[in-house]
């Protein structure tokens, strides 16, 4: 709580009346103008990189028709045309974030929800249904943006795939369900793989970070910012031992309209 205090009138021996204002509210507000800022700020800058870029792909293009009987220039062109699709890619996520403020969110039983992301991504990846094990209670709700929380589930998931051994039938993401005194739902993912070292752990957030070769950087901080949007969190589980653990908090329902 925030407070403000006020005097009842200009003698000061009449006391002061206290005001408290709920600093989650006040903090809310204050991200909810920020990400309109910056909404229009990324909106615009992917709209004149855009252009551009568009430009150079199809100009690749042409270089690679062109180069057809010349193996060195048409290495160069894909090396162009390898790195567009990596621009426009960053371009993409930078258009997520114009979205983020952008929110539809509703109530959601959280078990059916995760049951209907799990069949999504089956037929998406082309990988069996049992990769992902749900646990939890079955009638726990959220309030939430479907869209936007699909696409932090999707981009965690796909990262705890990538990092873990191959499927043989045990499940590689475990996507347990949980609240704290039935009004503060949250969502452990967690993979099999060889989890995130601690030199590192303090950085995966940050916008542009990536051990990877062919990342963007963007994934995780995207996730982070659309579940703040969400009125939630999400955080990684640094005493987790079994793998990679992310952990979703969610706004309860009683706070959709």
């Amino acid at each position: 709580m925030v407070p403000r205090f006020s005097p009842i009138s200009d003698n000061r021996g009449d006391g002061v009346l206290i005001f408290l204002s709920d600093a989650n509210a006040l903090k809310q507000q204050a991200q909810q103008l920020k990400m309109a800022a910056l909404a229009r700020l990324t909106a615009s800058i992917a709209h004149e990189i855009r252009n551009p870029l568009g430009a150079i792909s199809n100009a690749s293009q042409l270089l690679t028709e062109a180069a057809a009987d010349n193996a060195e220039d048409k290495r160069l062109a894909q090396i162009i045309s390898d790195h567009c699709k990596r621009m426009n890619e960053i371009i993409e996520n930078i258009t997520q974030l114009a979205r983020r403020d952008r929110l539809r969110q509703e109530r959601q039983t959280l078990f059916e929800w995760l049951q209907y992301f799990k069949h999504q991504c089956s037929q998406e990846t082309g990988l069996p249904a049992d990769v992902i094990s749900i646990t939890g209670s079955e009638t726990l709700e959220v309030c939430m943006d479907t869209n936007q929380m699909a696409q932090v589930l999707t981009n965690l998931v796909q990262n705890g795939i990538r990092h873990s051994p191959e499927f043989t039938g045990k499940a590689l993401i475990d996507l347990e369900i949980g609240s704290i005194d039935d009004h503060m739902p949250f969502l452990y993912v967690s993979d099999h793989g060889g989890g995130i070292a601690p030199e590192i752990a303090e950085n995966i957030f940050d916008p542009f970070f990536t051990t990877a070769s062919s990342g963007t950087g963007l994934g995780l901080y995207i996730s982070r910012e659309l579940c703040d949007s969400n009125g939630g969190g999400l955080q990684h589980i640094s005493d987790y031992t079994d793998g990679a653990r992310f952990r979703i908090n969610f706004p309860p329902a009683t706070e959709c309209s």
